[in-house]
């Protein structure tokens, strides 16, 4: 993978988690329907976000292992 688009999936992954997090305030204020709507909507992006990190955690950097 490379720096940009490493760079372009840490700030994909970080507008996911603020999306989630926006989902989860708006659904403390829902009604029943809606907050079930919204708490899924949450959940989805975090389930999202898990997979990202660990598929970012298992790809080495492109510059590890390799002399500057």
């Amino acid at each position: 993978m490379s720096h940009t688009s490493r760079k372009t999936a840490i700030r994909r992954i970080a507008r996911f988690k603020e999306r989630a997090a926006e989902l989860r305030r708006k659904a403390n204020g829902a009604d029943e329907k809606s907050r079930a709507k919204l708490l899924g909507q949450a959940e989805m992006l975090e389930r999202i976000v898990q997979a990202a990190e660990r598929d970012s955690e298992e790809q080495p950097s492109p510059h590890q292992g390799k002399p500057c």
